[in-house]
Protein backbone atom coordinates (compact mmCIF):
# COMPACT_ATOMS: atom_id res chain seq x y z
CA UNK A 1 0.00 0.00 0.00
CA UNK A 2 1.49 3.33 -0.98
CA UNK A 3 1.92 6.31 1.35
CA UNK A 4 -0.96 8.33 -0.13
CA UNK A 5 -3.39 5.47 0.49
CA UNK A 6 -2.19 5.04 4.08
CA UNK A 7 -2.57 8.79 4.71
CA UNK A 8 -6.09 8.75 3.23
CA UNK A 9 -7.10 5.85 5.49
CA UNK A 10 -5.62 7.57 8.55
CA UNK A 11 -7.55 10.78 7.78
CA UNK A 12 -10.76 8.79 7.37
CA UNK A 13 -10.23 7.02 10.70
CA UNK A 14 -9.45 10.31 12.48
CA UNK A 15 -12.62 11.89 11.04
CA UNK A 16 -14.70 8.97 12.34
CA UNK A 17 -13.08 9.26 15.76
CA UNK A 18 -13.79 13.00 15.87
CA UNK A 19 -17.46 12.31 15.06
CA UNK A 20 -17.56 9.43 17.57
CA UNK A 21 -18.94 7.34 14.72
CA UNK A 22 -18.02 3.71 14.10
CA UNK A 23 -17.27 2.46 10.62
CA UNK A 24 -18.91 -0.88 10.00
CA UNK A 25 -17.59 -3.06 7.22
CA UNK A 26 -19.68 -4.43 4.40
CA UNK A 27 -19.74 -7.88 5.95
CA UNK A 28 -19.31 -9.42 9.38
CA UNK A 29 -18.53 -12.80 10.82
CA UNK A 30 -19.02 -14.54 14.10
CA UNK A 31 -16.80 -17.05 15.77
CA UNK A 32 -17.32 -19.60 18.48
CA UNK A 33 -16.27 -18.18 21.87
CA UNK A 34 -14.65 -21.53 22.59
CA UNK A 35 -11.85 -20.42 20.31
CA UNK A 36 -10.79 -18.08 23.10
CA UNK A 37 -11.62 -20.17 26.16
CA UNK A 38 -10.78 -23.76 25.21
CA UNK A 39 -7.84 -25.04 27.31
CA UNK A 40 -6.83 -27.72 24.80
CA UNK A 41 -6.66 -25.15 22.01
CA UNK A 42 -4.64 -22.80 24.24
CA UNK A 43 -2.16 -25.57 25.07
CA UNK A 44 -1.86 -26.46 21.38
CA UNK A 45 -1.24 -22.81 20.44
CA UNK A 46 1.42 -22.45 23.17
CA UNK A 47 3.16 -25.58 21.95
CA UNK A 48 3.01 -24.65 18.26
CA UNK A 49 3.89 -20.97 18.67
CA UNK A 50 6.40 -21.03 21.51
CA UNK A 51 7.81 -24.53 21.91
CA UNK A 52 8.14 -25.70 18.29
CA UNK A 53 9.64 -22.51 16.86
CA UNK A 54 12.86 -20.65 17.62
CA UNK A 55 12.43 -17.88 20.18
CA UNK A 56 14.52 -14.77 20.73
CA UNK A 57 15.13 -14.88 24.46
CA UNK A 58 18.23 -12.73 24.95
CA UNK A 59 20.90 -10.95 22.95
CA UNK A 60 24.59 -11.68 23.34
CA UNK A 61 25.16 -8.34 25.09
CA UNK A 62 22.52 -9.27 27.69
CA UNK A 63 25.08 -11.78 29.03
CA UNK A 64 28.39 -9.99 28.49
CA UNK A 65 30.59 -11.79 31.05
CA UNK A 66 31.46 -15.44 31.61
CA UNK A 67 29.11 -16.86 34.24
CA UNK A 68 26.31 -14.36 33.52
CA UNK A 69 22.94 -16.02 33.25
CA UNK A 70 19.33 -15.30 32.43
CA UNK A 71 16.45 -17.44 33.70
CA UNK A 72 12.90 -17.20 32.40
CA UNK A 73 9.84 -19.25 31.57
CA UNK A 74 8.32 -19.73 28.13
CA UNK A 75 4.93 -21.39 27.85
CA UNK A 76 5.44 -23.13 31.18
CA UNK A 77 8.93 -24.42 30.42
CA UNK A 78 11.88 -23.14 32.45
CA UNK A 79 14.70 -21.67 30.36
CA UNK A 80 18.24 -20.98 31.57
CA UNK A 81 20.83 -19.25 29.40
CA UNK A 82 24.43 -19.11 30.67
CA UNK A 83 27.51 -17.39 29.24
CA UNK A 84 30.23 -20.05 29.36
CA UNK A 85 33.79 -19.56 30.57
CA UNK A 86 34.95 -19.57 26.94
CA UNK A 87 32.59 -16.66 26.19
Amino acid sequence: MDKAKRVAIAKEVLALVALDQPDYGEESWETDIGRFTDKERFDLEKRKLFLERPQLIALTNDLPNPGDYYATDIAGRPILIVRGKDG
